[in-house]
């Protein structure tokens, strides 16, 4: 490989971040990896994705783990230390943690003396207590910001926006609101750098109690999905049909918007090419493979939609695909990744800090027999879709369900004198977590150091893992020898299964292709974690959006070769993440490295 393909990831992952697509920027990098290209450049942008994405201790243990040479540390590696010090403490820590981010920012702006790095050290210390450091440091950010010259129209949007940051924390509201609304004329495409300037304009005006009056100032590219009603919208209708009727959707909104969409039949298609014919970009949810999909339209819609259907799909950014749906449950498919679209959209509004608008696609009365509206309210839709498909097979029934794996690490060093405690200790506490969720519990099963639980939905599978997992915590803090040491590795899946009687057991069970699948994701994820699927993240973001979060973890070659899968770090909302770490090898700094 040659340094060009080096500089081509590069620019395509800092075109992905730039986008405020944080996992396509993190995937991109690892893709160059798999080809034996790695860079400091690309190490830099993937740590800077994961951070992004919420996935903050995952992104401080890779930080570490580098070890960067002196020599090495630019300006953007020199303000990252600050900026991964700074969500760790927003992540649960106290004045003390945001105390070392400023130190961290700090350093690097005496060394550098770029005001991005100073303005990012202000707002620390305030955070930390410090009133009067963050004022000295704001004036020094305003001072330096009149006599500087922008290089280029990202460089001028910073300056403006660290004007902002500085006046407002010298409770300056009009010198910001003006700063803001001139910030707002540059940088249009770098939703990156916007979402990260409103969440520290909301975070500033929190701790000193002012009604934030200012983030919206700067305006987000908008953030669609589109849902529809599978009964609603014709599904056989001639190829040649290409413009839906459209209220409220002015093209130039279309431009550079996020668009999050299911791709089951002719109308969605529509609706896609519509949207990518006005500079958006799009992010699919399908029920099959893309070979799998392109043949079944193929057979049912004919050649002139799939070969509509394989083009567009070379045009997306990225697509989703929902695994476990047999042929005949089409509809059923159609309305689970319709969800999917809508969970993934919000996931993606929590992280750029925005909202989704809602799209319907539904039918007219009049040619071309279909229409794309944006809802009149701009909010998400609350509707889930149907547990079970309309039709059932002969010899099973079929459904939705939350699905669990667990296996307890560490079980092999137990010795016989410590089983009766475990029993009574792990599995006991482990036992009475499951029978506080009643009949959301369908199923439960072990294998003495693993764990089977099928759940009626997301939110009870992600409960029991969440409590599962501290249950795990609180007994190797309290007790000595092997049961210290113990360890969980979890996998949450939401997915169709069979459920049926097993004829060896004589109880009744769930099984199929998913609960394999999820199987395969335990033994690849870390010791005292909840790796959950993108599936499993989407779902839990409609039905506990406020109760949990899931946080990338990259795209995960799972056990026994079943390929690379997105995969989440699942916790509850508020629960602290890992513990205060050490500063490694002294203090880091970095001046006008964008790494806010």
């Amino acid at each position: 490989m040659t340094d060009n393909t080096a500089e081509v990831f590069a620019a395509r992952a800092k075109t992905a971040l730039q986008g405020g697509n944080y996992l396509l920027c993190y995937d991109l990098v690892h893709q160059a990896e798999q080809l034996g290209v790695q860079t400091r450049r690309l190490q830099y942008l993937s740590l800077l994705a994961l951070a992004n994405a919420g996935s903050i201790d995952f992104a401080w243990r890779r930080y570490r783990e580098l070890g960067l040479r002196e020599e090495e540390i630019d300006e953007d590696w020199l303000a990252l230390q600050g900026r991964l010090l700074k969500d760790l403490a927003l992540a649960g820590g106290g004045s003390e943690d945001f105390r070392d981010s400023a130190q961290a920012y700090l350093g690097a702006f005496r060394q550098t003396g770029g005001y991005f790095t100073a303005i990012n050290a202000a707002t620390m210390f305030l955070l930390a207590g410090e009133s009067e450091s963050s004022h000295a440091l704001a004036r020094e950010v305003l001072s330096l910001a009149g006599g500087m010259a922008p290089a280029d129209d990202t460089d001028h949007y910073y300056l403006l926006a660290s004007e902002a940051e500085a006046a407002l924390l010298l409770n300056d509201t009009v010198r910001c609101r003006n700063s803001l609304q001139q910030a707002d004329r540059h940088a249009r495409g770098n939703v990156n750098a916007r979402s990260r300037t409103r969440q520290q304009l909301r975070l500033i005006c929190r701790h000193l109690g002012l009604e934030d009056q200012f983030s919206a100032l700067l305006s987000l590219p908008a953030l669609f999905y589109i849902d529809r009603n599978t009964a609603d919208v014709p599904v056989a209708f001639s190829a040649d049909r290409t413009a839906p009727a459209v209220a409220g959707i002015e093209d130039g909104r279309c431009e550079g918007a996020r668009v999050f969409a299911a791709l089951q039949q002719p109308a969605d298609l529509c609706a896609a090419e519509y949207f990518l014919a006005r500079g958006a970009r799009l992010s699919l949810v399908l029920s099959a493979g893309q070979k799998t999909l392109i043949e079944r339209w193929q057979r049912v819609f004919g050649a002139g939609w799939a070969m509509r259907l394989a083009r567009c799909l070379t045009q997306v950014g990225e697509f989703t695909v929902s695994h476990g749906f047999l042929d005949e449950e089409q509809e059923w498919a159609g309305c689970h990744v319709a969800a999917m679209a809508e969970g993934l959209a919000r996931l993606t509004a929590q992280r750029l800090g925005g909202q989704c608008h809602r799209v319907e696609l539904a039918a007219t009365a009049t040619p071309p027999g279909y229409w794309l509206r944006l809802d009149a309210e701009g909010l998400c839709s609350t509707g889930l879709p149907p547990p079970r498909p309309a039709v059932q097979p002969a010899d099973a029934q079929r459904r939705f369900v939350g699905l669990i794996f667990a296996d307890i690490a560490g079980f092999r060093r137990l010795r016989d004198e410590d089983m009766p405690r475990f029993w009574a200790r792990v599995m006991g506490s482990v036992a009475q977590i499951i029978a506080r969720h009643g009949e959301r519990v369908l199923f439960r099963h072990t294998w003495g150091d693993a764990i089977n639980v099928v759940t009626d939905d997301a939110t009870t599978a992600a409960d029991i893992a969440v409590a599962i997992q501290s249950c795990i915590d609180e007994v190797r803090r309290s007790e000595s020898g092997p049961m210290s040491a113990i360890e969980l590795r979890l996998a949450v899946h939401f997915a169709p299964a069979f459920s049926g009687f097993d004829p060896i057991e004589n109880v009744a069970n769930y099984y199929g292709s998913q609960l394999s699948f999820t199987a395969r994701i335990e033994p690849v994820t870390p010791p005292g974690m909840i790796f959950v699927t993108e599936a499993f993240a989407a779902r839990l973001a409609l039905e506990s959006p406020d109760r949990f979060a899931a946080e990338y973890a990259g795209e995960v070659e799972l056990a026994k070769r079943f390929g690379k899968y997105r995969l989440f770090s699942l916790h509850a909302v508020g629960q602290r993440r890992g513990v205060r770490l050490q500063l490694a090898g002294g203090t880091a700094t970095g001046p006008q490295a964008k790494a806010q």
